[in-house]
């Protein structure tokens, strides 16, 4: 079965909880004009989840966690734009992800281990807060990130078998290390603003950069 909430404009639980969908034998949930969320929303561990539609969501208070949801293939999230940290996490099914209006993170970004994903657009994302993650997504060949200035603590791109393009012409500084090892088919690394790393810069095991 399936939950429809289509009449839910906001949810006002202030608090990190605001929102669980967990363990639960749905196949879709759909919230198509829930565009508010003060607290916390979290969809975890369903097994049969196929779709998930918070199309119109535009701000998340608190921490936005996609994780763990082994049939899932559609997730929209087109409005979003505001959420202290967004976690998409071993989503093997999901292969296009639209993200075209986030432009910032108050805290992290961790887009690890979507197997189908191809490519990943950031178009409007200026900062990242705090952790900016991007690992174990052996599709996906390009990252396009072109107005991000900064990521308050590490910025890590991590065994992307695939990976053809890191686009972030206007990167300017990284709080924490800059990583980048097993980037794929990548050979040029472009980072022309770079211009303070709080800790290391590492590039490793690159064999297309060489």
């Amino acid at each position: 079965g399936s939950v429809n909430l289509s009449t839910l404009a906001w949810l006002g639980a202030d608090a990190a909880i605001g929102l669980v969908v967990d363990n639960t034998g749905l196949d879709g949930l759909s919230a198509p004009n829930l565009t508010l969320v003060v607290g916390g929303l979290t969809v975890h561990n369903n097994n049969e989840i196929e779709q998930l539609d918070l199309g119109a969501l535009e701000t998340v208070g608190w921490d936005l966690t996609i994780d763990d949801d082994e049939r899932l293939a559609l997730v929209h999230l087109e409005s979003l734009q505001t959420v202290r940290g967004l976690v998409l996490q071993n989503l093997p099914g999901v292969s296009i992800l639209d993200l075209q209006s986030l432009d910032a993170t108050v805290w992290g970004l961790e887009i690890i281990r979507l197997d189908a994903l191809s490519t990943l657009s950031l178009g409007q994302v200026q900062s990242v807060g705090g952790y900016l993650r991007i690992q174990e997504a052996p599709s996906l060949s390009s990252i396009q990130m072109p107005l991000l200035a900064s990521v308050g603590q590490d910025a890590r791109f991590y065994i992307l078998d695939r990976l053809e393009t890191l686009s972030v012409p206007v990167l300017s500084s990284v709080g924490g290390a800059f990583v980048l090892t097993l980037g794929g088919d990548l050979e040029i690394l472009a980072l022309p603003e770079l211009s303070s790393v709080g800790e290391t810069f590492t590039v490793s095991s690159n064999q297309a950069l060489l």
